[in-house]
C-alpha cells in the first residue's frame, strides 16, 4: 500500500474510531441523564400523587369487609381510578397503590385493557420500603413482560406506620426511542464529519505526497548517479517538513556533486602519483638488485683477503722460525768457528729460502694492497647507491605525504587511501633507516680499508727492508765462505743483524695478526651489509607490489566515479 492510502486508512480510522467514542460516550451519557431525569420525575410524581391520596378523606388506610381499601370512611382506594388516570394522562405516568404488598389500584393495564389489580411488590421492594420505611428506584422493573422504570415510596398512616406502597412507573420504549434517535442523529453528525474530514485528508495527502514523491524520484535519479536533476521550485519553498526534507535531498544531491568532483580529481592526481611510484620502484628494485650483486662480489673478495691474510700469516710464522735458526747458527758460531764453513753453506741456505719466503710475503701483500684498494671501490659504489636509494626513499615519503593529504580531502572515502599511504611511507621510513646503516657500514668499511692499506705500505717498506738485509746478509756469508778469518769479528754484526731481524719479525707478526683481524671484520661487514641490501631489496619489491595495489584501488574507484553523471 503506499503512502497516500496509508495516510487515508489512518485519518479515516481514527476518525471512525474517535465518532464511535464519542458516540458511545454520548449514549451512555444520554442515557444516564436520561435516567437520573426519569428518576427525579417519576420521584416527583410519586410524592405529589402520595399526597394527593393523602388529602383524600379522613383518617387511616384500611382493608374493609368488602375487600376495598379505604381511607376514613368516604374515600375508597380501590375504586377511585380518576387520580392515577389523571396522572398518566397529564404525565403519561402509571400510578400504582399497593396495600401491603398487593396493588388495589393502578393505571397499567394488560392487553385486553384490564388494570394489572393484585400486581406483587418484589421481595426486593418489600424489604426496603415496607420494612425500612425507604425510598427505592428500579431502572428494569419487568411488569407483564414489559420493561418499566419504577420509583417507590412509602404509604403511611398518621402515626407514621407504613402500610403501602405507592409506585409512579414510565415504560422505557419512549426512552429508548429517544436514545435511539439521539444515536441516529449522533452518527449523521459522525458521518458528515467523516466525509468532511476525508475530503480534507485528499487534499493534503495529494499535496503530500505530490511533494514526497518529487524527492523520491530525485533521491532514485541522485541513487542512479544522476547529478543534475532538480526539484520544483514549490516543494522547495514549502515551510513544513515536506520542504525541509525536499531542501535537505536537494542539499545532499549538491554535496554529493561536489563531494563526487573532489573525489574525481583526487583520484586522477591518485593514479599520476601511482604510477610515479610504481616506475620508481621498479628502478629502486634494480638498482637494489645492482647494489646486491656488488655487495656479494665485496663480500667475497673479503673473504678471500681474510684467507689470503691467514695464509700471510703461516708465511710469517715460518719466517720466524727460519729466524730462530738464524739465532740458533749465531750461537754455533760462538762455540765453534771451526764448523763455520759447514754452518756458512747451511746459513746460505737458510737465507735463500728466507728470500723466497720473503717474496712470497711480498707479493702476498701486494694482492691483499690490490684486494683492499678494489674494496673501497665497491664500498665507494655502494655508498652512490646507498645515496641514490636514500633520493629514492625520500621521493617515496614525499609521494606518501601526497597521498595522505589527497586521501584526507577525500574524507570517508579516502581512509583505504590513507591506510595505503601511511604503509608507503613506513616502507620509505625503513628503506631510508636502513640505507644510514648500510652508509654507516661502509663509512667504517672505507676507513678500516685506508687504515689497512696504510699498514701494508708499511709492511711492504719493512720487508724491502729485511728484503735488503737478506741480500746483504747473504753477502755476508758469501765473504765468509771465502775469509773465514774474518768470522769472528763479524760473528757480532751477525749477531747485531739477527736481533734487528728478529725485533722486524715480531713487528710483522702484529702487523699480519691485525691485518687479519681487519679482513675478518671486511668480511663480516660486507656479509652484514649484503643482509641489509636482501632487506632492502625485498622492502623496494614490497613498494612496487604496494603501488601496484594502490593502482587497482584508483581504477575501481574510478569506475565507481563514472557512473555518476556530473
Amino acid at each position: 500500500m503506499k503512502i497516500k492510502g496509508k495516510i487515508l486508512l489512518l485519518s479515516i480510522s481514527s476518525i471512525l474510531i474517535t465518532g464511535l467514542i464519542a458516540l458511545t460516550i454520548s449514549l451512555m451519557q444520554l442515557s444516564n441523564a436520561l435516567a437520573v431525569e426519569s428518576e427525579e420525575g417519576l420521584k416527583t410524581t410519586a410524592l405529589a400523587s402520595r399526597n394527593i391520596y393523602n388529602v383524600q378523606g379522613y383518617g387511616d388506610y384500611s382493608l374493609k369487609e368488602d375487600g376495598y381499601v379505604w381511607r376514613g370512611m368516604n374515600f375508597n382506594v380501590s375504586t377511585e381510578t380518576s387520580i392515577v388516570d389523571d396522572v398518566k394522562k397529564e404525565a403519561d405516568v402509571d400510578i400504582t397503590f399497593f396495600y401491603g404488598d398487593t396493588a388495589v389500584m393502578t393505571s397499567l393495564k394488560d392487553s385486553k385493557d384490564n388494570r394489572l389489580i393484585d400486581l406483587k411488590a418484589g421481595n426486593e421492594v418489600a424489604e426496603r420500603v415496607l420494612k425500612k420505611g425507604e425510598s427505592y428506584f428500579d431502572s428494569h422493573l419487568i411488569v407483564n413482560e414489559n420493561e418499566y422504570q419504577g420509583y417507590y415510596v412509602p404509604i403511611k398512616q398518621d402515626s407514621g406506620e407504613v402500610i403501602g406502597i405507592l409506585m409512579a412507573s414510565r415504560s422505557t420504549d419512549k426512552m429508548n426511542t429517544i436514545i435511539m434517535k439521539s444515536a441516529i442523529t449522533t452518527i449523521g453528525i459522525i458521518i458528515g464529519a467523516i466525509l468532511i474530514f476525508v475530503g480534507i485528508n485528499i487534499l493534503f495527502t495529494n499535496a503530500v505526497t505530490k511533494a514526497l514523491a518529487g524527492s523520491k524520484n530525485m533521491l532514485q535519479e541522485v541513487s542512479g548517479g544522476n547529478l543534475t536533476i532538480t526539484l520544483n521550485n514549490s516543494i522547495l519553498k514549502r515551510k513544513d517538513e515536506i520542504g525541509d526534507v525536499a531542501r535537505a535531498t536537494d542539499s545532499l544531491k549538491g554535496e554529493l556533486l561536489h563531494i563526487i568532483g573532489d573525489i574525481k580529481d583526487s583520484s586522477n592526481t591518485l593514479m599520476e602519483s601511482s604510477s610515479q611510484l610504481d616506475k620508481s620502484s621498479e628502478y629502486t628494485a634494480n638498482v637494489a638488485t645492482q647494489v646486491e650483486q656488488a655487495i656479494d662480489s665485496i663480500s667475497e673478495s673479503a673473504l678471500l683477503q681474510a684467507e689470503e691474510t691467514k695464509k700471510a700469516s703461516e708465511d710469517i710464522e715460518v719466517m720466524r722460525d727460519l729466524i730462530e735458526k738464524t739465532s740458533i747458527n749465531v750461537d754455533e758460531l760462538h762455540k765453534n768457528s771451526n764448523e763455520m764453513n759447514l754452518l756458512n753453506e747451511t746459513a746460505a741456505n737458510t737465507l735463500e729460502e728466507l728470500h723466497g719466503v720473503n717474496n712470497t710475503a711480498k707479493d702476498a701483500i701486494e694482492i691483499i694492497y690490490v684486494q683492499t684498494n678494489t674494496t673501497n671501490e665497491s664500498a665507494k659504489k655502494i655508498q652512490e647507491a646507498i645515496n641514490l636509494i636514500t633520493s629514492i626513499a625520500e621521493e617515496t615519503n614525499l609521494l606518501s605525504l601526497n597521498a595522505s593529504i589527497e586521501a584526507a580531502r577525500a574524507g570517508e572515502h579516502g581512509k583505504g587511501f590513507s591506510v595505503v599511504a601511511y604503509e608507503i611511507k613506513k616502507l620509505a621510513e625503513q628503506s631510508n633507516e636502513s640505507a644510514r646503516q648500510i652508509e654507516e657500514i661502509i663509512s667504517n668499511l672505507l676507513s678500516d680499508s685506508t687504515q689497512a692499506v696504510d699498514t701494508m705500505n708499511e709492511v711492504q717498506k719493512i720487508i724491502s727492508e729485511q728484503s735488503d738485509k737478506v741480500r746483504k746478509t747473504e753477502q755476508i756469508f758469501k765473504d765468509i765462505k771465502n775469509k773465514i778469518e774474518r768470522s769472528n769479528r763479524n760473528v757480532n754484526v751477525i749477531e747485531r743483524n739477527t736481533a734487528e731481524l728478529n725485533e722486524a719479525k715480531n713487528s710483522m707478526v702484529d702487523i699480519v695478526n691485525n691485518l687479519s683481524g681487519i679482513a675478518q671484520n671486511n668480511a663480516a661487514g660486507a656479509q652484514q651489509t649484503s643482509a641489509i641490501t636482501q632487506e632492502v631489496t625485498r622492502t623496494v619489491i614490497e613498494v612496487a607490489n604496494l603501488a601496484g595495489k594502490l593502482k587497482e584501488i584508483v581504477v575501481n574507484l574510478e569506475k565507481n566515479i563514472d557512473m555518476f553523471n556530473l
